[in-house]
């Protein structure tokens, strides 16, 4: 995969996470579930390619893939629990308070990799 189509398809998840959170709230269940496995799925794939040594600049990102890789195993942990007690709230607020910040932490990283000669 390409740094520019990484960028891209980090931007296209962060965007996803209003539409997942409004689904659950909105209790359209079957909808938000569905987009959530799509979410994870792909982020999931982010998390594989973070955790190689691909040369990544740090830029204004204070913590290294391992960290982030680190928070997000935890923060699936907690995503998890939270699925089984179908506990939506907490679902939406490990997404945007754990997940969240991980992907914007991963998609700098990407942004300053890329913009490395």
């Amino acid at each position: 995969m390409r740094l520019e189509e990484l960028d891209k398809q980090l931007a296209e998840v962060i965007a996803s996470i209003p539409e997942i959170i409004k689904d659950f709230e909105n209790r359209q269940d079957e909808k938000a579930y569905k987009k959530l496995a799509e979410f994870l799925e792909t982020v999931g794939i982010f998390a594989q390619i973070f955790s190689e040594d691909l040369g990544w600049k740090y830029g204004d990102t204070l913590e290294t893939t391992k960290e982030l890789n680190d928070n997000f195993e935890r923060a699936i942990s907690q995503l998890t629990s939270a699925q089984e007690n179908k506990f939506w709230v907490a679902i939406c607020d490990v997404i945007e308070y754990e997940i969240l910040p991980i992907l914007e932490n991963w998609q700098k990283i990407a942004r300053a990799t890329l913009a490395t000669p």
